[in-house]
């Protein structure tokens, strides 16, 4: 069993690539604990883009151990959208767990489907945070800190484990 960095995934992009990555990239795992069926619902028109997302998914390209949370909405009325999304990732955002690094994967993700990732997390059994940023056509940003005292100067102390 992982320990689960937990935390945001935000996608930044034109909507079109925001919704092929959620068609794509992230399939349903099942039902989730409220026995609701995962799915994600899409609406797309010339004036706006929304996607509803019941039940926990997975993300499924290859190398990510990563669930994706439902029970929210996604909308926008522009051409792009930022969109942020509830996950856990297990130990850690760029683990290498199929020979290639991690750095790399989000590399490719992001320009397969031209867009922008933000991932903020908190891993609580390790007591760590993380951020990783990936812009298109920049190199990542990846943080990683502890805290002095996790349960009183981290935010979220009891995310992630």
């Amino acid at each position: 069993m992982p320990n689960w960095v937990e935390g945001t995934m935000k996608l930044r992009g034109r909507c079109e690539n925001v919704e092929r990555f959620l068609k794509e990239a992230v399939a349903p795992l099942g039902y989730d604990v409220l026995d609701e069926e995962g799915r994600i619902e899409f609406e797309s028109t010339s004036a706006c883009f929304s996607a509803t997302i019941f039940g926990t998914h997975y993300l499924k390209e290859k190398g990510f151990w990563a669930l994706i949370d439902g029970g929210y909405d996604i909308f926008s009325t522009e051409k792009s959208i930022t969109a942020c999304l509830r996950v856990r990732f297990a130990w850690s955002f760029v683990r290498d767990t199929d020979g290639e690094d991690g750095i790399d994967k989000w590399k490719k993700l992001s320009k397969k489907y031209d867009l922008d990732f933000r991932l903020y997390g908190f891993e609580r059994g390790g007591q760590f945070a993380q951020e990783l940023i990936v812009e298109r056509g920049k190199e990542p940003i990846l943080k990683e800190w502890g805290y002095k005292d996790w349960e009183w100067d981290c935010p979220f102390p009891y995310m992630g484990g």
